[in-house]
């Protein structure tokens, strides 16, 4: 049972390095970090100094014509 909650863990911080893969640390810098400071933090980081954008507010479609 213990291998399966390792893997959970190792799989949630690549998936966070995944996601934060365009930020300033990049895929590698994160996948470092997030075992030390644990995935979660990490994640509610990414989301909260991103940058916001306007875009997420527009339709897809209006996205496309520009």
């Amino acid at each position: 049972m213990n291998l399966v909650y390792v893997a959970v863990y190792v799989f949630m911080c690549v998936l966070v390095a995944y996601y934060g893969r365009g930020s300033r640390l990049g895929f590698w810098g994160l996948l470092l970090l997030t075992p030390f400071v644990t995935p979660w933090v990490v994640f509610i980081g990414l989301i909260l100094l991103s940058p916001f954008s306007a875009d997420l507010l527009m339709r897809d479609s209006a996205k496309r014509e520009s």
